[in-house]
């Protein structure tokens, strides 16, 4: 069966024991040889190969067995059906592909498996491109999230036979993969019960764009038929039973902002239709996928969303990336670069897992060796979660690391709650006691060859997690122009320019490739800034800043600030961002009050960063008496004010436009902290008459008017509208004017 199985699929492919070793070996020596063997390959020539269909397929199985490893791929040829599954994926480059690169592949030994069960059940899952598609998608969710087999097949049945009877929306046929991972990873519980997307998919038929609105088909009710608070278990309690689903209860009796989103993004999924549950704050919101390229938020009342189902990350802007560069045809290009660098890294992997479970309550961690455990086995993958238990519980992990490389490593051992890791017998990270997902460090140098390891864990209560990382500290040099055709092949490519970033730290580039890197980020992300700003932050500043004064610090920080141009789709976090640049400025007030100055003239104009840059200074320096003149003279000093007067007229007039942006966006945390600064700019008002009795109920409301005269408005008397100050605003000549108030 082994030999039938190579001479089948026609190459070898890494594992240390059983029939699946040396094929990652083989794999890369048959590739190696396409490219004649030669150190210094060219850019021509790498590009060149990567567009060859030959060596497109053994990139495609070289980067399976580097994601899978042995043991994993052994066990599934272990099983009756196995060898057959394998063959089948292995020699189908087209499912390959969407295995592959379809996003991420987390987990990859549990999405194999996965799949495979799938296809044990339905091995016609191949034949037609819709249905190896879904199957895929589903393997890779569940995969990810660590979902149960039957569950992932409920999903892939329900998707398959809905798009049989033709069930579902007419876009459903269109949907790639990646596409149908939205479908797939949609959460298992309320909504996205079987029963319930049966229901949600005969009972909510909309067009598409209306799918925003479906969550009003749900009475918004804080208390049931029976007075019961929707806070209290009771609230759904005497309906349980007595309707055929958890929607179709939920629909009858109502509920609030929670169920509404869930209600409204399952009705779509369980129609076909990519969505996606959002959290907001104190507030659940959802998005509807109207058109390739296009989400459209629903239920939403503000811009710090978090997307429950994604790709590459939670934030709106990372949602609105990862649509636009799986859709481009340039993402494969890019994806062969991406698997051609690989083929030059050292792999460092966990083999030969074990797993031991302890129960007992611990503060910190016991020592194992004394209790006794009431599990043991094999383990295909280091995990927090053990079926039966929620708190109370403790792991010990052994295994290998098996280098195929001698050189220095990067440890990373993440954990809630405490955990540790020897390696080789001595300890390299302590991460004990009790605490949230904490992520500790270290360095070591391993040899070529398998080194035990050992990690402990424990679960106390609350969250759980458990990671562990191995990456290599260097990159070779044909690493690095892979990736960097990579992201010439695609300069949206987010997941290629996360990569090169890694391989320029590793081989320890100097501070002209990194500049160079920050400045080619910022050009091809220029639209997405909030995705520049992470990759910048997380690859060029560690090293650029490392053994520098602050004041040298200073231009290296600004040079992001001076390349931005909008907010991209949507407004972000940019205050966190300046959070995390002036740590880097150390304690230095007289640097700090330099760099807001710098920040604003950069801003300055037309900007929509002047009003968060503005309010960023005012939350750090106008609090304290002794640094609020200075701020206020900082402010004036960058908007070339002079004079008193002259400040206060320049701090107005670009509050005006800091309002209006903030006005525009919806941005009411920013409305407010520039009204706080109008606040502080006005002279107070005279004593003259006694004010009215009672509670300003209005103060400090958020504005929001339909347009505005250029010729007589006042944008920042906007914020004095519903204060105790006289204000004004000034609309252009139109139709129905109105302006909106939030309380």
């Amino acid at each position: 069966m082994r030999r039938c199985l190579c001479v089948l699929i026609t190459f070898s492919i890494p594992v240390l024991a059983g029939p699946a070793d040396g094929w990652l070996a083989s794999a890369r020596e048959a590739l190696r040889a396409k490219e004649n063997g030669t150190e210094g390959q060219s850019a021509a020539r790498l590009a060149m190969l990567a567009a060859k269909p030959s060596y497109q397929r053994l990139l495609l199985r070289h980067e399976f067995m580097r994601q899978l490893g042995a043991e994993p791929v052994n066990q599934i040829l272990a099983a009756k059906d196995g060898p057959a599954f394998l063959k089948a994926l292995l020699a189908d480059e087209a499912w390959l592909t969407m295995f592959l690169c379809s996003g991420p592949v987390t987990a990859p030994e549990r999405c194999l498996r996965h799949l495979h069960a799938i296809w044990r059940k339905d091995r016609t899952c191949t034949r037609q491109r819709s249905t190896k598609s879904l199957a895929t998608a589903v393997a890779l969710e569940f995969g990810r999230r660590d979902w149960k087999e039957d569950r992932a097949w409920q999903r892939y049945t329900f998707y398959r036979d809905s798009a049989r009877q033709e069930l579902l929306h007419p876009v459903y046929d269109r949907l790639a993969t990646w596409e149908k991972r939205f479908l797939a990873g949609h959460g298992l519980g309320m909504h996205g019960e079987a029963d319930s997307q049966r229901w949600l998919r005969d009972n909510v038929k909309l067009p598409i764009a209306d799918y925003r609105g479906a969550c009003w088909q749900v009475a918004y009710r804080g208390h049931n038929l029976f007075g019961d608070s929707v806070q209290s278990w009771t609230y759904y309690f005497p309906f349980q039973g007595s309707f055929d689903s958890f929607t179709e209860m939920t629909r009858f009796v109502g509920g609030v902002c929670g169920r509404l989103s869930g209600y409204g993004a399952g009705a779509a999924v369980a129609n076909g239709i990519p969505a996606t549950t959002m959290g907001e704050p104190g507030h659940c919101a959802y998005a509807i996928r109207t058109a390739p390229g296009t989400w459209a938020p629903a239920y939403s009342l503000n811009w710090k969303r978090g997307v429950h189902v994604n790709l590459y990350g939670s934030s709106w802007n990372m949602l609105m990336l990862t649509d636009r560069m799986l859709a481009e045809r340039a993402w494969q290009r890019a994806s062969m670069h991406r698997l051609q660098a690989r083929l030059h890294q050292p792999v460092a992997r966990l083999t030969s897992l074990k797993r031991t479970v302890y129960k007992g309550d611990w503060q910190a961690l016991p020592d194992f060796a004394k209790l006794k455990p009431t599990q043991t086995g094999k383990a295909t993958s280091i995990s927090p979660s053990v079926p039966g238990h929620n708190d109370g519980y403790g792991l010990l992990y052994t295994g290998e690391i098996a280098c195929n490389t001698a050189g220095r490593y990067a440890l990373a051992l993440g954990s809630d709650d405490g955990s540790r890791l020897w390696v080789d017998g001595k300890m390299m990270i302590d991460n004990d006691g009790l605490h949230g997902d904490v992520t500790k460090h270290a360095e070591l140098a391993l040899t070529k060859g398998s080194h035990p390891f050992r990690l402990a864990y424990f679960q106390a209560g609350g969250g759980k997690a458990l990671h562990l990382t191995v990456q290599p500290m260097s990159a070779a040099a044909e690493s690095l122009l892979a990736l960097k055709l990579a992201v010439r092949a695609q300069p949206l490519n987010y997941p290629a320019w996360d990569e090169l970033g890694q391989a320029l730290t590793r081989s320890k580039a100097d501070g002209k490739d990194l500049r160079a890197y920050q400045v080619e980020v910022l050009k091809a992300l220029q639209g997405y800034p909030e995705q520049a700003w992470q990759l910048v932050s997380r690859h060029a500043y560690p090293s650029l800043l490392k053994d520098t004064k602050p004041i040298d610090r200073l231009p290296v920080l600004l040079a992001f600030h001076q390349k931005l141009d909008g907010w991209g789709p949507a407004r972000w976090n940019v205050e966190a961002a300046l959070d995390q640049q002036a740590k880097h400025l150390g304690e230095d007030t007289e640097l700090a009050f330099r760099f807001l100055g710098e920040l604003l003239k950069a801003h300055a104009g037309k900007s929509v960063y002047f009003g968060p840059s503005l309010t960023w200074g005012l939350s750090r320096f106008g609090k304290k008496p002794e640094q609020r003149e200075r701020f206020f003279a900082t402010v004036s000093g960058a908007l070339n004010g002079d004079a008193d007067k002259g400040a206060r007229a320049a701090i107005l007039g670009m509050c005006s436009q800091a309002l209006l942006a903030a006005e525009k966006a919806g941005d009411e945390d920013t409305f407010r902290a520039v009204g706080s600064l109008i606040d502080g700019t006005l002279e107070p008002l005279p004593a003259s008459k006694p004010a009215f009795p009672g509670e300003l109920l209005s103060k400090g409301a958020f504005v929001r008017i339909s347009s505005v005269s250029k010729r007589y408005d006042r944008p920042w008397k906007h914020w004095l509208l519903p204060s105790a100050r006289p204000g004004f605003h000034h609309t252009d000549d139109q139709a129905d004017p109105w302006i909106e108030l939030r309380l």
